[in-house]
């Protein structure tokens, strides 16, 4: 079984040798992170609070940033703010509110809190940026976040905080993807790369919510995500045709007359993308819904556009959470109603070999970096 470090006896006690970090120097390979020293430890600045990082958790953003996937100055394909270098990633923050800066008035110091990583701006969802990002994160001792992004630990919540860190990315972006689908209670539910961060919390989620769900996963992985709450697990070969998915399908529950008559699915919940895109949409019933929120085995898949048209299906763009999703998703974590699944734990200073671990795929859930 997984051995958790434990949470940091006095979270002050590396104050007086400056802050250790991470430093991302530019865009390119894993030579690009320096781990730094006696660095000056960031103060809080209007509205801001200092953290004592306890722990954060690693994710696939960490890497496309590195590698210039979003923002490598000249790149066509997104609107991501181009980044400033040196900078700290580092997403998924847990520890300890160290100080306060001006006009924060909440009783947060020496509080442990979950920090939500996305920092909306006055245009809400449109208009916000990322811990890690545009901003620097947790991948050090000590970081600084807006006051109004750190969410109280309770006392009763006994999770470590290790596994606290395996939450706010992926489980996010889940949440908000259940949310922009309006999955039910009773629906068939697909959802591809169901042993992957986002994946895991997905089938949780969804099992939680009363739907009935098909993972997409391997076969080495498959009891992993039953366990998880999957009612009917396929290979990714088994996804890459239509009959695959729909001979699955027919395993499980149906609220739908349409569905269960078909072989459909409700819902497809997808962060693959690729070649499973086009078997996934023609599983879907008529005016069923598809929402995605990652490609990772393509971006340019071959699409029958006249299946989301005669089909009347909704397509769904997901990337962020609303502060009040992530309120409930907190809620949830805190309330135990969700599993944290640590898959391994590395020391900051081993970043490096945790994002190597990260792209072998071999495991199930999340790795995370113990900063303590």
């Amino acid at each position: 079984s997984l051995s958790l470090p434990p949470s940091p006896q006095d979270p002050t006690r590396t104050a007086s040798r400056g802050m250790q970090a991470q430093q991302l120097t530019g865009h390119g390979g894993l030579d690009k992170y320096e781990f730094k020293t006696g660095l000056a430890i960031p103060v809080p600045q209007e509205g801001q609070i200092l953290i004592r990082v306890a722990a954060c958790g690693v994710n696939n953003t960490d890497l496309w940033t590195r590698e210039g996937a979003y923002s490598a100055g000249d790149d066509d394909e997104s609107g991501w703010t181009p980044l400033s270098f040196p900078r700290i990633q580092g997403a998924d923050v847990v520890g300890t509110v160290l100080a306060l800066g001006g006009g924060v008035k909440s009783p947060l110091k020496g509080n442990r809190v979950l920090v939500n990583p996305t920092i909306h701006g006055d245009d809400g969802e449109c208009d916000c940026k990322f811990v890690g990002s545009e901003v620097d994160g947790g991948f050090a001792s000590h970081c600084v976040v807006p006051a109004a992004n750190a969410i109280p630990i309770p006392a009763e919540c006994k999770l470590k905080m290790v596994e606290l860190a395996s939450f706010a990315t992926a489980y996010q972006t889940a949440w908000h993807m259940i949310k922009r689908a309006r999955v039910q209670k009773g629906e068939r539910v697909i959802i591809s790369g169901a042993s992957g961060g986002v994946g895991t919390a997905l089938v949780q989620m969804c099992a939680h919510l009363g739907a009935h769900v098909l993972g997409i996963t391997s076969t080495a992985k498959a009891k992993a995500v039953r366990d998880l709450g999957a009612q009917a697990v396929v290979t990714r070969e088994q996804a890459s045709t239509t009959k695959g998915l729909t001979t699955a399908l027919t395993t499980l529950p149906a609220e739908s007359k349409v569905s269960k008559a078909g072989g459909y699915a409700d819902v497809v919940l997808d962060v693959v993308a690729g070649d499973q895109l086009m078997p996934m949409l023609d599983a879907l019933r008529p005016r069923g819904r598809y929402a995605c929120a990652g490609a990772i085995a393509g971006k340019f898949p071959k699409v029958h556009w006249p299946t989301f048209y005669l089909k009347q299906l909704d397509l769904l763009g997901c990337m962020l959470a609303t502060k009040e999703e992530f309120k409930e998703l907190a809620q949830l974590i805190f309330d135990g109603k969700l599993r944290p699944l640590v898959a391994a734990v590395f020391p900051l200073k081993n970043l490096r070999e945790a994002q190597t671990f990260f792209q072998k795929k071999t495991f199930v859930g999340k790795l995370v970096i113990d900063c303590a």
